[in-house]
């Protein structure tokens, strides 16, 4: 999809996350109700502002403050909730990154909701 498709431009303000792009191209998502940027096709971890190592595209090599030597498949691919403490993740749970668009900032749940942020 092109940006003239999409309705967005880099001069909208999309910010689109470029050490992904360098590290692995991956299909660009958009939202499919509110056509907002939602990311590439990775694991929710991507998304979480405590993630320190973007890992692999078969979800190996993430890292983050939780989980310094490697984030569970179980998280990786959603099975289990980390919105809430699980043994082991030394007080970080998921908490999504601020994003900012032609509309304004925004974050992106677990569920992969967009929620409005107060400027």
């Amino acid at each position: 999809m092109s940006t003239r498709e999409s309705g967005f431009s880099t001069e909208d303000g999309l910010r689109r996350d470029h050490e992904m792009l360098a590290k692995q191209p991956s299909e660009v998502l958009m939202h499919y109700e509110t056509g907002r940027y939602a990311g590439h096709d990775t694991p929710i971890c991507m998304k979480c502002k405590h993630r320190t190592e973007i890992g692999r595209l078969d979800n190996t090599g993430w890292k983050c403050k939780a989980f310094p030597e490697g984030i569970p498949q179980e998280i990786l691919t959603q099975e289990l909730d980390h919105t809430k403490p699980i043994e082991g993740d030394h007080g970080f749970q998921y908490e999504s990154k601020v994003y900012a668009d032609h509309e304004g900032k925004y974050t992106i749940s677990w569920d992969g909701d967009f929620q409005e942020v107060d400027a």
